[in-house]
Order: C-alpha cells, then structure tokens, then sequence
C-alpha cells in the first residue's frame, strides 16, 4: 500500500517555489513587447540574459533537487543528461537574444548540442520501441523542411544554411525518439518535445518565410506580428521545456 501511495505521489508533483518563479520570469519574457526588448537591448545586456533564467532555475532544480526515483547510478545519468540539455538551450536563449548573425549561428549550435543530450536523455529514461510510422512521419517532416528552407537559406544566407538544416534534422530526431518512448512520464515529454519543435518552426517560419510575405515600411503591422510570434513562440517553448524538464 505504500509503495503504491508513493507512486501515486510521484505521477502528481507537486509545484515549488522554482515552478512559481519559472513562470513568473518565462512570463515575464513573453509578454514584454518587441520595441521594449530592442530599446532594453541597444542600452544593456540585461533582456538577453533574462532569457536564460527560467531554464537555469531548471538546471539548479535538478541538480539539487530531489530526485523522484530511486538514487540508482542509471537516475544520476539521467539527471546529468537532462541538465545537460537545458543548459545549452539556456545558452541558446542568451545567444539568441541578441541581434548579431554571428551570435545567432552560435545559439543554433548551443540549441543542436541541446538536444543531442535530450536524446541520450529520452534513450536512458523511457523504453524505446521504433515506430515506423513515426520515422516515416519525421522523414516527411525533415525533407519538407529542407524542400522550403534551402531554397531561402541559399538565397539569403547561404552561410547558415548548412547549419539549420543540420539543426532540423537533430530536432526532428529527438521528437522521433520521445514519440517512440514507452513509460512513466513519457507523455509529458511527447507534449512538451511537440511544443518544442513547435516554436522552432514558428520561429523559422517568422525568421526565414515572412520578411518575404510582409512589406516592411508598415511598421505598425511588423511590430504586431512581431509581438505576437514572439509571444506564441516562447509560450511553446517554455512551456515544452518544462513539461520535459519534469518528464524524470
């Protein structure tokens, strides 16, 4: 019967003040407007490190936290690849933070490196069982991606192109691999990964594919839009690295 409660307790955590501060902050981010943002960002290097809190607190959480599993040397793995994996994409957060290309480029590496972590994560957490309907799915996904990206990318930033692409391919991989992911907390991390890839498409459509449908000398339009993106894409986005981050 214990056992049994403890298990029950451990599918329904419960919310700590790092939860509370994590949205806090996240929110905080999400609702700031871009023309803020930019004004705040020409002044100091204060919004862009912003940014990188909500997953930092994350990290701190898992790392000295309680764990709820058993403290086998396999949990301690886990923990270490999942805080792996959010301090990259805390990283990415600050990179991309600022409007440099350079640093932008450097944010996509941090973000590829995260989610290389987050796959040896989901492979060491759950019980993989390949689907091939999924990897199917994930192919079309990818080869769509590559067909209305490349053409872009080789047009307007035939340096990054390479390295986007080659981005896609690593995030659709780890999505592939939560889809196929069997277990205690693998629905959570199936939302939250979605999420993710979610606001990274929202993100590239914003980046790559508007400017081309959007005349940019209607500024009242551009800042709306702007706004609104960047609100949906960072509700997806914080939100799927919570629900992954508390998938353990």
């Amino acid at each position: 019967q214990t056992e049994k409660n403890n298990n029950n307790g451990s599918s329904n955590p419960s919310w700590s003040l790092v939860d509370v501060v994590y949205w806090i902050v996240s929110c905080a981010v999400i609702v700031t407007p871009a023309s803020v943002s930019a004004q705040i960002n020409e002044t100091s290097m204060i919004t862009p490190w912003v940014k990188g809190i909500p997953l930092t607190l994350l990290v701190l959480q898992i790392a000295f936290g309680p764990s709820s599993s058993s403290s086998s040397s396999q949990t301690v793995v886990q923990r270490i690849l999942l805080a792996c994996g959010l301090w990259f994409s805390s990283l990415g957060d600050v990179a991309l933070g600022y409007e440099e290309e350079d640093l932008f480029m450097i944010g996509v590496v941090f973000f590829r490196t995260a989610h290389i972590f987050y796959i040896l994560f989901f492979l060491n957490r759950f019980r993989f069982v390949f689907d091939a309907l999924y990897g199917i799915g994930m192919m079309c996904l990818t080869v769509a991606t590559g067909y209305v990206l490349w053409p872009i990318l080789q047009e307007e930033h035939p340096d990054q192109a390479f390295t986007v692409l080659s981005y896609a391919v690593v995030i659709y991989m780890m999505l592939l691999t939560v889809l196929c992911s069997h277990g205690a907390g693998a629905k959570a991390a199936t939302i939250g990964a979605s999420l993710f890839v979610a606001s990274d498409l929202l993100l590239a459509a914003f980046k790559f594919i508007v400017p081309f449908l959007i005349n940019d000398d209607d500024e009242l339009t551009m800042n709306t839009l702007d706004w609104i993106m960047k609100a949906l894409i960072f509700f997806a986005y914080f939100g799927g690295q919570y629900l992954i981050a508390k998938a353990t």
